[in-house]
């Protein structure tokens, strides 16, 4: 990645990411700027990462930056640092921040009064806005990875139910009380609205169902929050506390029953459920008609899924069919392919069907 003469900052060294006091200087001549690094639905463990305790948490040698100290100029070697190439990527100043960072904004590093990055509690958010990118998920956003509260770990609490139940939560920090599940807030993406609160749990439960939920502020709310509302939690209160948790509940299954037209081809991008097909692999072609039907799945419950075939030409044989959750990430993202375009599937079944 180049600026605009041409030229790219300065590599990336290697001394950066060694294990270091948890501390804005550790020494009179190295200072560290901290940073995540989100995929939109949740933080990513970062190349740069120096602590088991703290997987998502990444971080650079001040001197490691070029001038002039902008957003831009650390947006690209943050970049660099982490081998994103060409990704479209936003910088914000802090994960809370409302707003991705202007280009222009001049960052302060060395001064007595530095803020943004220069502790672990103010670390810097890069965001991938490529919604096919994935990376390695941090240890602590799985059970065996999550540490007690006397770490001093800010969780947000929830609960999850399914339509007429309690769901079970991987998270859950009480074995007797098993809908209520936590992670860590520093582990959802920015904007924190809504719906990156929901896609992260859904991420972080390996249940994708809830990324389509309805979610409410507390169990007797009465109206649920949307997601177009586009409401930051931290204007409207320091949601998700133990005592007062909020609630995910999984969204009636849509159904369809007829489609006209062809085909249309779906493109696998991953693979982490059992499909029915046996094996199958990144970059496998399948067909539908994008009928979708309420269909069981072991640890999923009952969701809505695509009926697919792997012969175009065997669509409506019964015996051939086959089917793939919709909200499930290895499907919702796949792309289909029509003439020259690639659209989601989603956006295809609820534009053109």
């Amino acid at each position: 990645m180049t600026n605009d003469k041409g030229l790219s900052p300065p590599p990336y060294r290697e001394g950066a990411t060694g294990i270091q006091p948890v501390t804005a200087t550790t020494s009179r001549e190295t200072r560290y700027l901290y940073y995540r690094v989100y995929t939109l639905d949740g933080a990513i463990r970062p190349k740069t990462a120096f602590s088991a305790d703290n997987s998502s948490l990444g971080h650079l040698m001040v001197r490691s930056i070029p001038p002039p100290h902008r957003v831009d100029t650390l947006r690209r070697c943050l970049v660099k640092a982490e081998d994103l190439g060409d990704q479209n990527c936003s910088l914000y100043l802090r994960a809370d921040s409302p707003t991705p960072a202007s280009d222009s904004t001049v960052l302060d590093f060395l001064g007595t009064n530095a803020e943004n990055g220069t502790s672990p509690d103010t670390a810097f958010a890069l965001v991938i806005h490529d919604d096919r990118f994935t990376g390695e998920r941090p240890a602590v956003a799985t059970l065996g990875g999550l540490r007690e509260s006397k770490d001093n770990i800010d969780y947000l609490y929830y609960r999850l139910f399914a339509r007429t139940e309690e769901d079970t939560s991987a998270t859950t920090p009480d074995a007797e009380d098993p809908s209520l599940g936590r992670i860590d807030r520093n582990l959802i993406c920015p904007p924190r609205d809504a719906l990156s609160v929901k896609r992260c749990i859904a991420w972080v439960e390996e249940k994708m169902v809830y990324r389509d939920s309805e979610l409410y502020a507390e169990i007797s709310a009465q109206e649920a929050i949307s997601d177009e509302d586009d409401i930051s939690f931290a204007k409207i209160g320091k949601l998700g506390s133990f005592e007062k948790p909020i609630v995910l509940v999984q969204s009636e299954p849509v159904s369809k029953t007829s489609r006209s037209g062809p085909p249309l081809r779906l493109v696998l991008l991953t693979t982490d459920v059992d499909t029915g097909f046996g094996t199958v692999s990144s970059g496998q072609t399948f067909y539908t008609d994008a009928v979708v039907k309420n269909e069981w799945f072991p640890g999923r419950g009952t969701v809505a899924a695509y009926r697919c075939v792997i012969n175009p030409t065997t669509l409506e044989e019964p015996s051939n069919q086959h089917y793939l959750p919709t909200a499930n990430r290895s499907f919702a993202h796949s792309a289909v392919e029509l003439g020259e375009t690639e659209q989601s599937l989603t956006d295809l079944v609820s534009t053109n069907i």
